[in-house]
């Protein structure tokens, strides 16, 4: 243990400002900006859903959810900007949701049956998969 704090220190002493170079300081910006917007974020998104879903018997409260959902997408944009920008990450976009969604087409059949029944027979084929013959 002493020999690691050792090392430390003599690293220290010989770049005291370090700790003042570009990218440290923009990481404690990046803290600095990051930690209140997430705090934020939580807190408003935590609301928006409560309220949402305790008024979700009427239109708007399905309103709410919608826009609260809205809300924390933009958040997160934000906070991958504020990452790319400040930390220099090569943080890729999320699919969106209806990229994401599988096509009913794509989806297995799991309804078939024993292996080499007649309902694998049917959900096998490739040309009218949930067809029944």
């Amino acid at each position: 243990m002493r020999h690691l704090i050792g090392a430390w220190a003599r690293t220290a002493a010989r770049r005291p400002l370090a700790a003042f170079t570009p990218r440290p300081l923009a990481a404690l910006l990046y803290a600095a900006i990051a930690f209140p917007l997430a705090l934020a974020g939580c807190l408003l998104t935590l609301a928006g859903l409560l309220v949402g879903g305790v008024l979700s018997v009427t239109t708007l409260g399905l309103w709410v959810l919608a826009l609260t959902v809205r809300g924390a997408l933009a958040l997160g944009a934000l906070q991958r900007t504020l990452a790319r920008r400040l930390l220099h990450l090569d943080i890729e976009e999320p699919p969106s949701p209806a990229a994401a969604a599988p096509s009913a087409a794509a989806a297995p059949c799991s309804s078939a049956g024993p292996a080499g029944g007649p309902s694998a027979a049917r959900s096998a084929s490739p040309s009218r998969p949930y067809s029944r013959t």
